[in-house]
């Protein structure tokens, strides 16, 4: 059996190491993450203080979760998934006397959506390689343990045993939308497509690739391209999925050239045929280059052909996960496929990339199915409510039959109790550190404490802790990626420009920074890529989740003070356009126009600032860069309040910025700035 591990609720080091170790905030996160409120009444102010996170949404599980799995993890969560924040139910019975009840637990839960259906639909086999990318680089491992044998942070939040407890499709799902299931959105939505969604469903369950219980083992996936020789062909436009080849084989790289191949002459064509792995969504550019007449086509779609031996190039909308590649070779001259993305130039298209077509059947180790049993599902249901799973797992039907003690009667000295170290049978068993306990323990006594309400710095705070936001920001000096995480946040870019072009951004005086509205958006809408060079993807909590950590950094950056936005004007809007050009301040050297990378440095959109910035911070950031943001790469354009620009606004620094911010304020409307690139 798994050794148990005590609950892992992220936020609580950071927490520690802001509010000092005397400080009840850790404790009062575990309270409320681990819903001990649920279960021990307690009074409105306290509740305001202490929220309750709401329990993953039963509704459907049987369709979603392998029904071999929830007996093992209704029988002792630890041991499916160390760290579950999930207590032991039954960690004090016999198995006699638990074995029925979880059987009927199962039968009850299964009911709700239905027996999951295993899906004997194939799995493309260079999702696996998309799948690696994309879970290390979109910001899952920010919050869980990479899968690549790098080493994880101590405070990673465990996976547990997935290939036990879901299929493909039902995980992908999950990833579209995690907040249907987990509305407490400590599961964020990372805004994944289809594609990428089912790239690291596959990835995360590849352990069942070699399910034992298959009726036809996988064949490995390998890197590389099937061929097929057709001698004497002379129509390019023929089917040659119906001909008969001269040869067949495969060979690891296009420039390879195997025997039957060497022989190919003028009137030859060679198909090639392989999968590529597309780590992202979006437009892919392709360059094909060898004899004349070659042809590219992806996802069966025409793309390049060579024309009179100049290379042929395309573009192409892809969904990240996989894409069918197919190259006509005319003639015995090598072929060549080289690709570029937004920020970089041609390069081969990596061999680790290409795959041998292979399709994959999984399925859920330890798969055992289950046949309702109508009077199973009955006492299934009435020890739900007996056991007071009800009280965390609400369901409008069912209501806990039993209650608990509310917590100002709660007894902490008793040695059986919740925070005890001889949990009764009964009593769910959280298998807490002597710290956790400790401070729980000290909480709880202390529980007069709870009722006076928070002041802003300790509801940011705890906000913070709550969705692990610093587990990839920092503010005030407090959190960021630390030495593990750090190398899972990559970038875009060719040019090193510090942390900036890989990191998310700091969080300090972000409720100055942000207008309401757009900080409401950005935590809790749909705009998961401000900064396009990012990998890591912003997420989303859900418009309602993160609401009081919102209002609580917004109260505390406020700048009654902060200097008012200009009067527009046409005029002042053209000197903008002129200082954000290349003969001006260059802006547009490192800031993107409608999509449009900038010419140096591609950077933050220029049509979304106004719309996401208080005038008041882009006032004082364009006049003293570094202290605004300590560390940014943005220079300094007006050194002792001069201007290097006389010919607009006779060099006023003050007249500059308002003209500036009167060009961003057109947004979509606003002309795009001179571009001359750097000679």
């Amino acid at each position: 059996m798994t050794r148990a591990e005590a609950p892992a609720v992220a936020g609580v080091d950071q927490l520690i190491q802001a509010s000092g170790p005397e400080s009840t905030a850790p404790a009062e996160l575990l309270l409320g993450e681990l819903n001990c409120l649920s279960c021990h009444a307690a009074s409105d102010d306290i509740r305001a203080r202490v929220p309750t996170r709401p329990a993953p949404d039963l509704d459907n599980i049987g369709a979603r979760i392998a029904p071999s799995y929830l007996e093992r993890y209704l029988a002792d969560p630890q041991s499916m998934k160390p760290g579950a924040t999930m207590p032991n139910i039954f960690h004090a019975s016999e198995n006699a006397a638990s074995d029925p009840v979880v059987d009927y637990l199962v039968h009850f839960l299964v009911a709700r959506g239905g027996v999951m259906k295993l899906s004997h639909a194939p799995v493309d086999g260079s999702l696996l390689a998309a799948g690696e990318h994309l879970f290390h680089a979109v910001g899952c491992v920010a919050c869980h343990p990479p899968q690549n044998g790098e080493p994880a942070s101590e405070k990673a939040i465990p996976l547990g045993k997935l290939a036990e407890k879901i299929g493909v499709d039902p995980l992908t799902e999950f990833l579209l939308d995690p907040l249907k299931v987990r509305k407490g959105a400590r599961m964020p939505d990372l805004g994944l497509t289809t594609g990428e969604a089912r790239a690291i469903a596959v990835y995360l369950l590849r352990g069942q690739i070699g399910n034992k219980q298959l009726l036809k083992p996988n064949s490995p996936t390998r890197n590389g391209w099937s061929w097929e020789l057709f001698a004497d062909a002379k129509d390019l436009s023929a089917n040659f999925k119906k001909l008969k080849p001269t040869a067949i084989g495969e060979t690891a790289r296009l420039g390879d050239a195997p025997a039957e191949l060497k022989v190919a002459d003028k009137n030859s064509v060679v198909l090639y045929e392989a999968r590529l792995a597309v780590f992202e969504a979006g437009e892919k550019r392709f360059r094909l280059s060898g004899g004349a007449g070659s042809r590219l086509n992806v996802v069966g779609r025409p793309v390049a052909r060579v024309e009179d031996g100049a290379p042929g190039e395309g573009v192409i909308p892809l969904d990240a996960g996989s894409a069918t590649l197919e190259i006509l070779r005319a003639g015995a001259a090598p072929v060549k496929l080289e690709w570029r993305g937004a920020y970089d130039d041609w390069t081969p298209v990596p061999g680790d990339r290409i795959t041998i077509a292979n399709d994959l059947v999984m399925m859920p180790l330890r798969w055992r199915g289950i046949t309702l049993d109508a009077q199973k599902v009955k006492l299934g249901r009435q020890m739900f409510s007996a056991l007071r799973c009800a009280a965390c797992h609400q369901m409008e039907d069912i209501r806990p039959m039993l209650t608990a003690k509310p917590l100002d009667k709660l007894k902490v000295y008793s040695i059986v109790g919740c925070t005890g170290d001889h949990v009764k049978q009964g009593v769910p068993k959280y298998d807490f550190t002597d710290e956790q306990r400790k401070a729980l323990k000290t909480l709880i006594r202390g529980k007069a404490g709870l009722l006076a309400p928070l002041e802003p710095q300790e509801r940011s705070l705890r906000g913070l802790a709550k969705f692990n936001c610093l587990a990839c920001h920092s503010r005030n000096d407090l959190g960021g990626p630390d030495t593990t995480t750090d190398a899972f946040f990559h970038t875009r870019l060719t040019e090193d420009i510090g942390d900036e072009g890989h990191l998310p951004p700091p969080l300090d005086g972000v409720g100055a920074k942000l207008r309401p509205e757009a900080l409401r958006a950005l935590v809790g809408g749909d705009r998961h890529r401000v900064r396009p060079y990012l990998e890591t993807r912003m997420p989303s909590f859900g418009p309602d989740a993160p609401a009081d950590l919102i209002e609580a950094l917004l109260q505390l950056d406020a700048q009654p003070g902060a200097k008012p936005a200009p009067k527009f004007s046409e005029a002042s809007a053209k000197d903008g356009l002129k200082l954000a050009g290349t003969t001006g301040l260059s802006c547009i050297n490192c800031h993107d126009h409608k999509g449009t990378p900038g010419v140096a440095v591609p950077g933050i959109e220029f049509t979304d600032m106004s719309a996401r910035l208080n005038h008041g911070w882009f006032d004082r950031y364009l006049r003293d860069p570094g202290v605004v943001k300590p560390g940014t790469r943005m220079p300094v354009f007006w050194p002792d309040a001069n201007s290097a620009i006389q010919d607009v606004v006779s060099g006023d620094m003050n007249r500059q910025i308002d003209a500036l911010w009167n060009y961003i304020s057109q947004g979509k409307d606003m002309p795009a700035p001179e571009r001359k690139p750097a000679q």
